[in-house]
């Protein structure tokens, strides 16, 4: 028995203690008549003179609990093995209901006034330093600057209950000081700077294409590319990296993803190589998600003194730095397999992006002269033209031509608008071409439509068409109409008579080969007709309709032209070079009869509509100035001109050549990378925002009385307390000597700073108390416990505030900072720090996989493991979730990877969500958590006994003791162990006198749990021996279950109040950063019923604790 306090085994002490507060009477019962003779009966006989199993004597053992604690400990221990069934063993004489009876309450009720009796005898002080997590984030949070402070301190040593924050269990050594203040100077040489703003300067990191190996890391399996998938990179260099001072790389980029899919993570590494070595030496940059689709600039900063940095006599012309990106999105899908492949790549991007800029440069001062034109020039221009205006519709016309139509090619060609109507086509002159042509046409009936093919001295040959050859064939054609104002294509217009104005040979019209349903072999060309010399000549056809088209409030047309034929001379490329569209209401039009354009007519009408040009206001005027202008000559050069523009835009140059490609992956989001830069001394402001949090703005340290105001500020931050005159002299009298010695303010305070952030002041939270009794936590103590609980890290400013007007002791204003507090992101310190401890997590990292049986196991699956059951935490804690989830649930916390491993349905990226559970096979609770059960093996097959012994010591607060040191293990003594069964290997246990009392109690928890092997999957037979498992067990006090299930509803329903008992016991050893004693039973019983009355609500068991004695008091 240990000289602290074992407190397992103890959650139905609640019960009787609380009923005796309640006053319930216990009857005196004398231990001579009563107690020893039940004990003589039942228990001496494996516990007195002759045997004493688990070093236990009751024959011996001292009854007075005030003054022998050990014994105490044993007769409490005791009482809870009889109340649960353990004690006697199952093959022993079974103690009958009023013996049972009788021996507790007598256990229970010494025990409870001994409890009375011990509170106030004794000062528990524990001198407790902070740990690992605490120092990193207390640095962090003082400072204001993101480094690792805590990589070159021991690892935090692991106290009995299982936590790093235990004050006993800590040691502190001169090298640990050491590092501490090496820690500290290498923050403050960064934050404190002296002088001016050192000289920014950017450089452009170019894109290495397609040559350069990826750094080694398996996701880096493509050549070096600006698109960002599942495998490849983008890596990039530049010239001259900094060895000292801030750094920025801006990267421009943007995402490419459907609506639903997850969004990509960009995440960068950065480092250098020198010239002739092959060897990138790299360190990683951050991630930042990438949620844009267009271009966005996103940043990374740090400081080059934390990165790898080449040796000083690196020659700079021989030291580059590296870059490299990747898109780290993961959603659990295998990379895809690489094949060979011919792949395009452009050549001298950056003469082409220099010209790209002036392009668009160009552009927008045209588009800017275009807007001033319609808005300053267009409104005149069209008020001297409607002078002119007939106030009559004039005389019929034969054709109405189309101007005002809007023509889109799928093949990226350019329609340039022309005063007669017609547009000439440029740009793109793709193999095949489908044109889609819209025009609202204001007549109430049409029953003809015209196409004409113009010439043109810009085509090839005068045109018509765009090839070589100066030919067109349009092979297919289509119409729709529909209501003007209404939505959709609208209905199919059949075509009838078509004719055109130079037949073929045979003397037929080509044009009815437009319409025959062979889209592909024959069209309306200008080539094969009568008379072959009709290239350079304009080309006409016309069709009509099978039924009028008739809407009295006008007619939307959709014309549809399709040029599929590719079996031709000019190998496709034979679109119409200069089209114009024309509608007809007479039922048999002329070929060539008169035109007139559409908008000339509809804006004739619309004056007349609207009571003549004088009668004409503002907003009229201002809609048929939209109408008029596709008929001003002005804006038509205007729009040609721009639209010619824009076929000159700089395209990039492409070669090709033959490398290992990988597929596109449609379901994932890809990352577009534009450009990167690297800018050097790249401060926000100067001095840096983490010196002036030192330094205030306008204080000059050289100045009388500056610096002892700075280093009093400093003090009552880091030390999390005012203080004294005296001790602020000592320091005042450091940096002053110091500054004599160097010569340099600014180097006194960085080292008077960082032997303070060395000092016990800082490093340990300790409460000093030398009286007998406790007593009540001052202010500035209780902000400091308050905020390690619940933050891992010192008090923040509105805290400090409080703890320094007092305020804080007020019970409402202590309650209302809790809830402020747990709101805050940095609680997220506290459900990591105490759920990886309470749950062991770091037991994960304690087993290796073995590869001989988990051959394709991804070993960066562990950490998605650990943060399931961290995440799970959170969630229960977040939401006011019952605690006995944390036995059974129906959801858990998952990403991809780790969904993909249980074979569940889940998120598609990294980034954890909440999955139900319901309707799957996989167990809820942290009993079906991969960590647990990988902790819970040897990296090949589970580990029964582990695992027991985690649920008793993790989940009911009841270790079994460790095997007598004299005992050598089974497997050596048995032979052939290792190839039987779990089942067998456990019998062997328990038949051998030295095993049999122990693993009695603890092989049925971890039996319960075969079914799910080393990596947390379910199985029906063991990875080693290949041999059936079996479920069937009986836990203590012969309760029979089958799996894990089975074990889960018992531990609902028969251990709920000792794993909430447990529970408590836990959170406040963690609270109060000490073991618990046996003193402290009184406040756990209390804790443990409010909890189990708030539902098992982790907040308000939080709420509890920060209010109760010991948490108050030391």
């Amino acid at each position: 028995m240990q000289s602290l306090f074992k407190y397992y085994r103890i959650f139905l002490l609640g019960l009787f203690f609380l009923h005796s507060l309640q006053g319930k009477e216990i009857s005196s019962v004398s231990y001579q008549a009563k107690i020893l003779p039940i004990l003589e009966k039942h228990c001496i006989q494996c516990h007195g003179s002759e045997k004493q199993k688990g070093d236990v004597r009751f024959d011996t053992l001292s009854i007075d609990f005030l003054k022998d604690r050990t014994a105490a400990e044993t007769w409490h221990d005791a009482s809870d093995q009889i109340k649960l069934g353990e004690m006697p063993p199952e093959e022993e004489n079974p103690l009958s209901s009023d013996d049972r009876k009788i021996l507790t309450e007598w256990i229970d009720r010494e025990l409870s006034e001994s409890f009375k009796k011990m509170q106030g005898t004794a000062n528990s002080m524990v001198i407790r330093r902070l740990n690992r997590a605490e120092y990193q984030n207390s640095m962090t949070d003082l400072l204001g600057l993101e480094m690792d402070y805590a990589d070159e301190l021991p690892n935090d040593s692991l106290s009995p209950d299982g936590f790093l924050n235990n004050g006993a269990n800590q040691i502190t050594s001169a090298i640990q000081i050491e590092n501490y203040l090496k820690s500290a100077r290498k923050a403050l040489n960064h934050i404190l700077v002296e002088g001016g703003r050192p000289e920014t300067s950017t450089s452009e990191v170019v894109w290495n294409k397609g040559k350069i190996r990826g750094p080694g890391n398996s996701r880096y399996l493509g050549h070096s590319s600006p698109n960002l998938e599942r495998v490849n990179y983008w890596h990039g260099s530049y010239q001259e990296p900094p060895r000292d001072g801030r750094f920025t790389i801006r990267i421009k980029a943007s995402t490419d993803r459907k609506p639903g899919q997850p969004i990509p993570v960009l995440s960068g590494r950065y480092g250098y190589f020198v010239s002739g070595l092959t060897l990138n030496i790299m360190d990683d940059l951050g991630e930042v998600p990438i949620s844009s689709s267009t271009p966005q600039h996103y940043e990374f900063s740090s400081y080059a003194h934390f990165f790898p940095r080449a040796e000083p006599d690196v020659p700079l012309d021989k030291l580059n730095g590296v870059i490299t990106l990747q898109n780290s999105l993961n959603d659990g899908q295998p990379a895809p397999k690489g094949k060979d492949e011919v792949i395009e790549e452009e050549v001298n991007a950056k003469n082409t992006r220099q010209k790209l800029e002036k392009w668009e440069k160009d552009r927008s001062a045209l588009i800017a002269k275009q807007d001033q034109f319609e808005q300053e020039t267009l409104p005149d221009r069209f008020n001297k033209w409607l002078k002119k205006l007939p106030s009559q519709v004039p005389a019929p016309h034969d054709w109405l031509i189309l101007g005002n139509a809007q023509l889109k090619s799928l093949g990226g060609a350019i329609f340039r608008p022309k005063e007669d109507g017609s547009f000439l086509v440029s740009g793109l002159n793709p193999k095949t071409d489908r044109w889609v042509v819209t025009a609202e046409v204001d007549l109430p009936i049409i029953r003809a439509v015209r196409i004409e093919a113009l010439t043109d001295k810009s085509l090839k040959k005068g045109g018509p068409g765009r090839s070589n050859s100066g030919n067109f064939v349009l092979t297919d054609l289509r119409i729709f109409a529909k209501p003007s104002g209404t939505k959709g294509k609208g209905k199919q217009v059949r075509m009838i008579n078509p004719m055109n104005n130079f037949p073929q040979k045979n003397g037929k019209s080509s044009a009815a080969l437009a319409i025959d349903n062979k889209p592909a072999e024959t069209g309306w060309l200008s080539e094969g007709t009568s008379n072959t010399d009709q290239l350079g000549k304009d080309h006409a056809c016309l069709f009509a309709f099978s039924e009028p088209v008739v809407n009295k409030e006008g007619t939307v047309f959709t014309f549809e032209l399709d040029y599929l034929h590719q079996n031709r001379p000019d190998n496709g490329q034979q679109t119409i070079g200069r089209p114009r569209f024309s509608v007809s209401s007479s039922p048999l039009p002329p070929l060539d009869g008169n035109s007139v354009r559409s908008e000339f007519i509809s804006i004739i009408k619309t004056v007349q509509k609207w009571g003549g040009a004088e009668s004409l206001d503002s907003v009229e005027i201002l809609e048929l100035v939209q109408k008029y202008k596709s008929i001003d000559p002005m804006w038509i050069a205007m729009k040609s001109k721009f639209l010619g523009h824009e076929i000159r835009k700089p395209q990039p140059q492409i070669k090709r050549k033959k490398i290992r490609v990988f597929p596109e992956d449609p379901d994932f989001p890809k990352i577009l990378i534009d450009s990167v830069e690297f800018i050097r001394n790249d401060y926000p402001s100067w001095p840096p925002e983490p010196h002036r949090k030192i330094i205030h703005q306008g204080e000059d340290i050289r100045q009388p009385g500056t610096a002892k105001t700075i280093i009093a500020r400093f003090l009552r931050r880091a030390w999390r307390r005012p203080v004294t005159d005296e001790e602020l002299g000592k320091w005042v009298v450091h940096f002053e000597g110091i500054w004599k010695d160097e010569g340099s303010a600014i180097f006194a305070l960085r080292e008077t700073l960082a032997a303070s952030l060395a000092s016990s002041n800082f490093i340990y939270l300790s409460e000093p108390h030398k009286g007998q009794k406790p007593r009540i936590l001052n202010a500035h103590e209780l902000a400091s416990r308050l905020s390690y609980f619940l933050w891992s890290s010192m008090p923040d400013d509105p805290l400090s505030t409080l703890a320094d007007n007092g305020k804080l002791l007020e019970p409402g204003i202590l309650e209302k900072e809790f809830e402020r507090m747990l709101k805050d992101e940095k609680s997220n310190r506290f459900a990591d720090q105490f759920s990886t401890q309470w749950f062991d997590l770091d037991g994960v990292d304690r087993v290796a996989i073995n590869p001989q049986y988990y051959e394709k196991f991804d070993s960066s699956l562990k950490a998605a493991m650990i943060q399931e059951t961290r995440e799970f935490f959170r969630e229960i804690l977040r939401s006011e979730s019952s605690a006995l989830q944390f036995i059974d649930a129906d959801f858990t916390m998952l990403n991809a990877s780790l969904a993909k491993h249980y074979g569940l349905e889940g998120p598609k990226s990294q980034r954890f969500e909440r999955v139900s559970l319901t309707g799957t096979d996989r167990p809820g609770g942290v009993l079906g958590h991969a960590s647990m059960q990988l902790s819970g093996s040897d990296g090949a097959d589970s580990h029964p006994i582990k695992r027991a012994v985690w649920i008793r010591e993790r989940l009911l607060h009841d270790p079994p003791k460790p095997p007598p040191p004299d005992v050598p293990g089974i497997e050596q003594s048995v032979e052939g162990f290792e190839k039987l069964s779990v089942r067998e290997q456990l019998e062997v246990h328990r038949e051998k006198a030295a095993c049999a009392d122990c693993h009695r109690s603890i092989d049925p928890w971890g039996i319960a749990m075969e079914s799910y092997d080393a990596i947390g999957l379910f199985r029906e037979k063991t990875v080693r021996t290949q041999k059936p498992i079996t479920t069937q067990t009986v836990l203590p006090g012969n309760h029979k279950i089958n799996g894990l299930e089975d074990l889960k509803k018992y531990l609902l329903t028969q251990r709920h109040e000792q794993f909430a008992h447990a529970l408590v016991s836990k959170m406040l050893t963690f609270a109060l950063g000490r073991s618990l004693e046996l003193k402290d039973e009184p406040i756990i019983s209390k804790l443990n019923e409010e909890f189990m009355q708030a539902d098992y609500r982790l907040s308000a068991l939080m709420k509890n604790i920060i209010q109760s004695k010991p948490f108050l008091s030391r």
